[in-house]
């Protein structure tokens, strides 16, 4: 982003259905081009830094300063011994803290539809639901699934994603 280049970041346990490039450099809030978009956390407002993308603009740049900048204490034990940890070791939770002090300074941002951007294990479930047709109920085709590292080979899952011909495996 330093580089004034736009960046997408994306955790190594996600599959990508279809290249999100256009969609996102396509994002508008108020007619202005999205500075910051990030997948949606399951519960929540929050944001899952697995997959998230960023413009290079210095409002952008100010959010990146106040999330890695946070300071690293050493850890604290409570009078009954037990340890607390310490937060400012979560990428996600420093990310969600610099929006939200961001976002009130300006920063156009915009949190992704779960229909097209989705965290976690029930993907197939969730594509395929048995008395909805998805691609009636989604307002964007499925393009990027952040699987949450469950730990399976995902030969099903990756099997009815092709039966489906819902993947872009020569995407361009």
């Amino acid at each position: 982003v330093h580089l004034d280049r736009q960046v997408i970041v994306a955790d190594v346990d996600e599959y990508w259905l279809h290249d999100p490039t256009r969609y996102l450099q396509s994002l508008r809030t108020a007619g202005r081009q999205v500075e910051f978009a990030a997948m949606k956390n399951l519960g929540g407002d929050s944001v899952n830094s697995g997959f998230v993308f960023y413009r290079p603009t210095p409002k952008t740049k100010q959010l990146l300063r106040m999330a890695l900048m946070a300071k690293r204490y050493a850890g604290h034990t409570l009078p009954d011994g037990r340890e607390l940890l310490n937060k400012a070791d979560s990428d996600q939770l420093l990310l969600n803290c610099a929006l939200a002090r961001s976002a009130p300074m300006g920063l156009d941002y915009f949190i992704l539809p779960r229909a097209g951007f989705y965290f976690g294990r029930g993907l197939v479930d969730f594509m395929c639901p048995k008395k909805v047709d998805p691609r009636k109920e989604a307002k964007i085709p499925p393009v990027v699934w952040h699987s949450a590292g469950f730990s399976t080979d995902y030969k099903f899952e990756t099997q009815v994603l092709l039966d489906l011909d819902w993947t872009d495996l020569d995407a361009s």
